[in-house]
């Protein structure tokens, strides 16, 4: 008994080892998008609008984090012991991050007029590890949108709700130190009631977007 004890539990210490090797492995090779790590970014670069009256464009800054959730198999939910979705094969918030991002970006100027806006965003992310290098992503978001001219006989500011649809590339410079481009579409109301002397009436609603360069520390 003694000399089929020891070797069962040889192999027992092995499997386990193997298997938080594994798992080790595995995480690193993901890297800066596996399950629970956290992102700190910074932004900077490109922004304008395209309501009525507005000036040509400008530029903004900005700041976010994000934490990559942990993959779901829908399959495996239960409710008081039943799986409901028991058929249904499909895993949820692969390489998928869910944060907040605050900018303030000066969408234009006319001489000493600017037009400003801070949106600040709850946002979800999916990341797509393709075999090069960069590794596209996919984001929407929304929140308040506060918004001020300012430099003008007639200065006004406001909240709004806006939403945005984004994207761009991430690529890792050193671990956990990334480097890419985002960019958004972002639409959002932007009437000027009453006209302002320099930027008109605005429209309803109107598009925003930026093109900016992100740092991401990881951890």
């Amino acid at each position: 008994m003694k000399s089929f004890k020891r070797p069962a539990a040889t192999l027992v210490a092995s499997a386990f080892a193997i298997a938080i090797l594994a798992a080790g492995t595995a995480r690193a090779q993901e890297g800066a998008w596996a399950p629970g790590a956290n992102w700190l970014s910074i932004y900077g670069g490109y922004a304008k609008s395209s309501g009525e009256g507005s000036a040509n464009s400008g530029g903004g800054a900005g700041f976010g984090a994000s934490h990559m959730l942990s993959r779901s198999h829908v399959n495996e939910w239960n409710v008081f012991g039943f799986h409901p979705l028991g058929f249904l094969h499909v895993t949820i918030f692969k390489q998928t991050s869910f944060g907040g991002t605050v900018r303030y970006d000066v969408l234009g100027r006319y001489a000493n007029a600017s037009e400003v806006e801070i949106p600040m965003t709850a946002d979800l992310t999916r990341h797509f590890k393709w075999k090069s290098a960069p590794h596209p992503f996919l984001s929407v978001g929304g929140g308040p949108f506060y918004r001020k001219i300012t430099g003008t006989t007639g200065d006004q500011s406001g909240v709004n709700w806006g939403y945005y649809l984004g994207g761009g590339l991430n690529m890792e410079v050193a671990p956990g130190n990334l480097l890419g481009l985002d960019v958004r579409f972002q639409r959002v109301k932007s009437i000027n009631d009453p006209p302002n002397p320099v930027f008109g009436a605005g429209d309803l609603e109107s598009t925003h977007w930026s093109i900016k360069l992100a740092y991401s520390r990881v951890n």
